[in-house]
């Protein structure tokens, strides 16, 4: 069996966000203690700069939304 091939986090959250564009949505990274503990790493906001989605996993939501292949793996999560 082929190995996987490896895509960076830029690669990957880049992917994530022209997916998520189409229903006006974007995945921000958190800054900061308390925020991680609010809202987790990573979180999901509207055009509106609301919050959709907290507690976010990048890689479960792309392999989810079809941007990360099955033949893929992500780095750096």
């Amino acid at each position: 069996m082929p190995d996987k091939v490896n895509v960076s986090k830029v690669a990957l959250l880049a992917r994530l966000n022209r997916r998520l564009a189409v229903e006006g949505q974007r995945l921000r990274a958190t800054r900061g203690k308390r925020a991680v503990q609010d809202v987790g790493n990573y979180y999901i906001i509207s055009n509106e700069n609301r919050i959709v989605a907290m507690h976010v996993d990048p890689v479960k939501l792309a392999r989810e939304i079809g941007a990360l292949q099955l033949f893929e793996e992500a780095d750096g999560f």
